[in-house]
């Protein structure tokens, strides 16, 4: 009777066991998931964002293409100011902000120095000319992006900073696949015109032709704009030296953020 009893109790025995143990294997794999949790969170959010102030900031691209563009071609010596505009993108062509641009010349002065990309992705900076008179090189860094813009400095007096030019359309709209003249006129810092000087043209949504013609004894030129079969609003350049002048227009329908649909109220 006792050897019977002591058998069951050692089956029990086992049992109980065989249960605790088993209820320590399942606390220890909860204990060891929920620190895992606590631990790996942390080290995927920082990887991925940022934290400024009380702020969760999303991933940063990195910069894949800096582009660099100044206002003007020409500026005058000591002191003349031209506008510098930098732009980041990364690989996707997107936008990157916070990341400074350094700007530098060796003709002249550039300020700021260092400027951070804006949420646009465009830095600004002023170069100023100095006493020497030249082609002056313009450059702005990110990283190991280098870029160049290049800034006629010339005498206050020189023709090349007073020459004027005009550009007159034919039209100010146009439908894809129509054409319009344009009229180029150029004159000095006195308003009499310029002959003999090479005026070019290029624009967008359609192809100009002649790309380049020789201006008249009145200063004159003339081209054709032939619109392709885009609409939007496209932009004429002409260029003449260090003079330059762009106008607008429209091919097609370009539709207005402004405008509104009404719609007829229909009742059953």
């Amino acid at each position: 009777m006792n050897h019977t009893v002591t058998t069951h109790q050692h089956k029990r025995f086992h049992q109980l066991s065989w249960v605790a143990i088993s209820l320590l294997i399942l606390l220890s794999f909860a204990f060891f998931a929920h620190l895992y949790e606590r631990l790996a969170i942390p080290v995927q959010s920082t990887t991925h964002a940022t934290v400024a102030g009380d702020r969760l900031v999303g991933p940063v691209t990195e910069p894949a293409l800096l582009l660099l563009n100044a206002d003007a071609l020409v500026t005058t010596l000591h002191g003349g100011t031209v506008t510098l505009t930098a732009r980041v993108r990364d690989t996707d062509g997107r936008p990157v902000p916070g990341i400074p641009v350094s700007f530098q010349s060796a003709q002249g002065s550039v300020a700021p120095a260092s400027a951070e990309t804006d949420a646009s992705g465009v830095a600004t900076a002023t170069f100023t000319a100095g006493a020497v008179e030249g082609q002056a090189l313009v450059m702005a860094t990110v990283n190991d992006l280098v870029r160049e813009a290049a800034v006629q400095v010339v005498k206050p007096n020189s023709a090349t900073a007073t020459h004027a030019l005009q550009l007159e359309l034919g039209g100010t709209k146009l439908d894809p696949g129509q054409q319009m003249n344009l009229t180029a006129v150029l004159r000095d810092g006195t308003g009499a015109p310029l002959a003999g000087e090479v005026i070019s043209l290029f624009g967008s949504l359609g192809e100009v032709t002649p790309a380049s013609a020789v201006s008249d004894a009145n200063g004159r030129t003339s081209f054709t704009y032939h619109a392709g079969a885009n609409a939007g609003q496209a932009m004429i350049t002409a260029l003449a030296g260090y003079a330059s002048h762009s106008a607008t227009f429209s091919v097609g329908i370009v539709a207005s953020p402004e405008q509104k649909l009404f719609l007829p109220l229909v009742t059953r």
